[in-house]
């Protein structure tokens, strides 16, 4: 095949036209103008244009995940999460990058869904769930670091609701106790006020019982004399 005008016999390079110019120190040598055209080959038809840049920002922005046909995205309001709509119960999801697909997968293809059974054809493999999954795992980082953030403060506040009630039991616990041993204080007062009146009615029996042979000793002794004296 005969080469056209323009070409080298090495590699079919484009031919590049010689100038002269200045340098730097004065000198004139050759410049290679590496921006000639090109002369085309005319039995030779030139490549289409692909414009590569604007079908790759197109595809940036697709839902790669077939789970897509059975959700409608929402519009996210300002404020909100972003949220998508089951396509066939009407159920909503959370739907932002973060939270993946793994939740809109079971619903869909796992029977979640009441109003939707999936075909065996449609029913996902096993590499397919590990993929997705691995997708979640992925792109939920920082959404299960947001929901451990949050389930910390959970159980902190969880951690000091328990310790206010472990006091305040044990508050009443010691409450309790105190009236405990003021009823026993008041039970061991009663108990001894009864023993001494006990006692006090016994000694004033002993006052009386004494009190009578006091007041009778004269007239026995009087008696008792008298007796020995008619004796003799």
């Amino acid at each position: 095949m005969a080469l056209s005008r323009g070409y080298t016999n090495f590699g079919l390079q484009p031919a590049r036209r010689a100038h002269m110019v200045n340098w730097a120190d004065g000198e004139i040598g050759p410049m290679i103008d590496a921006t000639a055209g090109i002369i085309p080959d005319p039995d030779v038809s030139p490549a289409p244009f692909e414009a590569t840049t604007g079908e790759k920002r197109k595809r940036e922005g697709k839902f790669r995940s077939r789970v897509w046909l059975h959700f409608t995205r929402l519009e996210k309001r300002p404020g909100e999460r972003e949220e998508c709509q089951c396509n066939h119960c009407g159920q909503f999801y959370a739907c932002s990058s973060r939270c993946g697909t793994t939740h809109l997968n079971r619903h869909i293809f796992d029977g979640g869904c009441p109003k939707y059974k999936p075909p065996p054809s449609d029913s996902q493999t096993p590499t397919v769930h590990a993929r997705e999954n691995f997708e979640d795992i992925l792109n939920g980082i920082h959404l299960r670091v947001d929901q451990t953030d949050s389930q910390i403060n959970s159980n902190n506040k969880e951690t000091l609701e328990q310790m206010e009630a472990q006091a305040r039991l044990t508050e009443e616990n010691t409450k309790l106790k105190e009236d405990c041993a003021k009823l026993q204080e008041e039970k061991h007062k009663i108990v001894t006020r009864e023993e001494f009146m006990r006692l006090e009615a016994r000694v004033s029996k002993l006052k009386e019982d004494f009190e009578k042979d006091r007041r009778g000793f004269p007239a026995a002794a009087v008696a008792a004399l008298a007796q020995i004296h008619k004796n003799r």
